[in-house]
């Protein structure tokens, strides 16, 4: 049974390379049109794509400027605010001593409110038809301090050293093991 099943093993591989031949020769001609379709735009397509990256980074550059212009004119709307949230706090003090305890809590909580108040003049800066939005990313600076759950196992560096040593291989939780894998050449 073994014989026959390896026979007939060589004949699908003769009859798939058969029908691999058939695709081929159907699908070739499309392939080469689409190649020369590729071809024909992708000096416009390349040209488009240096186009779009460049003006992306001008925009990102322009309103990550205004953006920190923003920010400095709030910072210093902020610090003005808290240091008149200061002399408040100072002023009902002096109140609550002289026993004016209603006067003094109101003047508290404006003292309290007002640093939340503030607000930049300047809106943020917007361009019709064009969004942006923030894209958090990340560099490794120490791979030493990376949390082991952060981490991948090199499945392809493992791999090399399994096929490399085979039976030999010994790297702590990992079972090395060997399957049979069954090739045939189809029928001539």
């Amino acid at each position: 049974m073994a014989g026959i099943a390896a026979t007939d093993l060589r004949r699908i591989k003769a009859f798939a390379k058969e029908v691999d031949e058939e695709r081929k020769s159907i699908t070739k001609n499309l392939d080469d049109a689409k190649t020369a379709i590729m071809n024909l735009f992708r000096p416009a397509v390349d040209y488009l794509t240096q186009a779009e990256s460049t003006l992306k980074n001008a925009l990102t550059k322009f309103l990550d400027a205004e953006e920190k212009k923003r920010r400095e004119e709030e910072a210093i709307k902020r610090k003005a605010a808290e240091e008149a949230a200061a002399k408040l706090r100072e002023e009902a003090a002096i109140l609550a001593k002289q026993g004016e305890a209603g006067h003094a809590r109101a003047l508290s909580q404006q003292a309290d409110m007002l640093p939340a108040m503030v607000r930049a003049d300047t809106p943020q800066t917007t361009l019709a038809g064009v969004s942006s939005s923030e894209a958090w990313k990340f560099e490794i600076i120490d791979a030493l301090l990376v949390p082991r759950e952060y981490l991948m196992i090199d499945e392809t560096k493992l791999r090399k050293v399994v096929q490399a040593l085979k039976a030999e291989t010994n790297i702590q939780g990992v079972r090395v093991y060997s399957e049979r894998q069954i090739a045939a050449r189809r029928m001539a």
